[in-house]
């Protein structure tokens, strides 16, 4: 007879069933993606039973059998074998025994059994918008004394101030101030530091698509010879992006800058709507054109190991040399106390031949982010630019079904900068919006969006862009790093348009860098620190004069979410007024209209207000040449 079902246990190593675990069985294919034959849940006592017709698995007459096993939010738990042309009409398959550290916690595994890239003992300084983390970055490549790698998406060499000198720009002369590449230079040739450049390189993209180009020809000019800055490219389809922006000097210091090093992003946390520190926007060069809110990071301390190997493998991927290995040392000053895992996104089959290699890729990020979910018991808070992966969608809705408690606050755009993915993430918020409504938990989920208003000297309104790349849970975990919510930056390309097949599930995959920080969990030592980001950023989003504010210390009755509809709500009443009134709040809650009149509509400010307004699509830019506004 042929084949039509599967049983077997699923149990945690050491004893102990394991209940409730969505068992999944699959029919292998050689090049097409896997047929699925059913799925079930483990009972009470770990045991499972999947029953299927003869044709689940089409024409061949036995099916090659692959047992896969999720947890609560669908986080990959276990993969079995193939086991080959399967004749059992039951197949019996064998004890599943999974190690507690895959199962459980907040730390990344790689289903290895173990936590991966995990370092106590360092000091974390958060670089809220691109003023602090752009000058944070310069301060330190202008005082290295022996090695600057540096791994960037876009550096627009000659075009760019990080620092600028005066701090705001004269009206009616030429801009000046500090460029990144000229530091960089003057490191190398006159203190004879190591400098290693690896830049994102997408094929056949000429500037300003790509910067990998002007980059190569900056440093390689006469006028700057003789250098050893050393640039390898990393080049990259324009679907999937060497999207890992870091930079480690002198094998003691991490800046992860969020940003590209785009003029355009520079903003400090008043997002002022006529900064003129953003400059001239252009087409194609621009494609936001409003104020930017970023997240950065700066890491001192053991992490370095992990973040240099990190870059070493990046190194190497285009032709560089294997980087020795940073040995960690015991650190010295106050500070180092917090407790980091390095994450990545890794493709496969890009770092095979890499010291070390990692043939099969890494989804190190994506499993933190489902981890953190399955875990949260009160509040879940993500700030990110994009939000269409469907399974971090999915996770969040499972627990909220899960755990009566927990509240999803995000902080979103409903206007993004690549129009593919304007319908896909405005499809995905309201279909998980339809969903929980229709299971009872949407009062416990918030979108919120990010604005800039002045009334002096005249009414102006105009939406800012959410760029950052943050993940804070339960004040016991968090992450900052380069990864968005979107497939390509945790588990599949969603610029594809073809099928998928099975080499595409390995290979189309940014390249991606994040650090999670842990509070007392996992054997990690108390940090504050997710909880002081949580608040730094609250009080610049909800108006609070200081991070320490009484109204941030604990949640209110009906817990943050409350807090964050009753600051909306003092907001739209101030946008209301006859003669529109600024409060503190910067936030509204999300909706999908685009055109920002019908936005605020749809928010419920009366169109008198609205016109008072005054909202605009663009800010205004700036000619550093001259010192005029456009």
């Amino acid at each position: 007879m042929a084949n039509t079902g599967v049983t077997g246990r699923v149990v945690l190593a050491g004893g102990g069933a394991l209940p409730g675990l969505k068992v999944v069985a699959y029919d292998r294919e050689a090049l097409a993606v896997d047929d699925k034959l059913g799925d079930t849940r483990t009972n009470s006592s770990g045991n499972f039973s999947i029953s299927y017709g003869r044709w689940s698995y089409g024409a061949e007459l036995e099916p090659d059998i692959v047992i896969k096993v999720f947890d609560s939010v669908h986080r990959l738990l276990y993969e079995s074998g193939e086991f080959p042309d399967v004749s059992a009409t039951i197949f019996a398959v064998p004890l599943i025994s999974l190690d507690p550290d895959d199962v459980n916690g907040y730390q990344v595994t790689l289903l290895t059994g173990t936590p991966t890239l995990v370092s106590p003992a360092n000091k974390l300084t958060m670089l809220i918008d691109n003023k602090t983390a752009w000058e944070t970055l310069t301060n330190h490549v202008t005082s290295a004394t022996s090695k600057i790698y540096t791994s960037q998406l876009y550096f627009d060499v000659e075009e760019l101030f990080t620092v600028f000198s005066p701090p705001s720009p004269p009206m009616g002369s030429a801009t000046t101030g500090t460029r990144l590449e000229e530091e960089i230079l003057t490191a190398n040739q006159a203190r004879g530091v190591d400098v290693k450049i690896v830049m994102n390189d997408f094929i056949g993209a000429p500037y300003p698509g790509d910067t990998a180009g002007v980059v190569n020809d900056y440093f390689s000019a006469g006028s700057r010879s003789p250098n050893t800055v050393d640039i390898k490219n990393f080049r990259m389809p324009y679907n999937r992006a060497m999207h890992a922006k870091m930079t480690t000097i002198d094998n003691t210091v991490c800046v992860l800058n969020a940003s590209p090093l785009l003029q355009e992003y520079f903003d400090d946390n008043t997002h002022l709507i006529g900064d003129p520190r953003r400059g001239t926007f252009s087409w194609p060069k621009n494609a936001i054109k409003v104020p930017v809110h970023d997240v950065s990071i700066k890491l001192e301390g053991a992490v370095m190991t992990d973040l240099v190997n990190t870059f070493s493998i990046l190194w190497q991927r285009p032709g560089g040399t294997a980087i020795p290995a940073v040995v960690p040392t015991t650190p010295t000053g106050s500070g180092f106390s917090h407790s980091v895992q390095v994450t990545r996104t890794l493709p496969g089959n890009t770092f095979n031949t890499t010291t070390p290699a990692v043939p099969d890729g890494e989804r190190g990020i994506f499993e933190s982010y489902l981890r953190a979910i399955s875990e949260a018991t009160e509040v879940i808070y993500f700030e990110n630019q994009y939000f269409t992966e469907r399974k971090i969608a999915s996770a969040l809705l499972s627990r909220l079904l899960e755990h009566s408690s927990v509240q999803v606050i995000m902080l979103i755009n409903n206007v993004v900068d690549i129009p593919r993915y304007q319908g896909m993430q405005t499809s995905l918020i309201n279909q998980m919006i339809s969903i929980a409504k229709r299971v009872g938990v949407n009062d416990r989920i918030g979108l919120f969006t990010l604005w800039s208003h002045e009334a002096t000297p005249l009414q102006d309104f105009i939406r800012n862009y959410v760029h950052s790349k943050v993940g804070i849970v339960d004040g016991t975990w968090a992450t900052v790093g380069s990864a968005n919510l979107d497939g390509v930056s945790l588990n599949l390309s969603q610029h594809l348009i073809a099928g998928v097949s099975a080499s595409d599930e390995l290979e189309e995959l940014a390249i991606e860098l994040n650090v999670s920080i842990f509070n007392g969990v996992g054997g990690a030592s108390s940090s504050t620190y997710p909880r002081d980001l949580k608040n730094e950023l609250w009080a610049e989003h909800l108006g609070y004069p200081s991070p320490t504010d009484p109204a941030l210390t604990s949640p209110p009755a009906g817990g943050w979410l409350a807090l964050w509809k009753s600051r909306v709500a003092a907001k739209i009443s101030g946008l209301s007024a006859s003669t529109p009134t600024v409060h503190a709040c910067r936030v509204l809650e999300w909706n999908e209209e685009t055109d920002i009149t019908r936005y605020l509509t749809r928010a419920g400010i009366p169109a008198a207000s609205v016109t008072a307004l005054n909202p605009r699509d663009f800010a205004p830019d700036f000619n550093f040449a001259n010192g005029t506004w456009s």
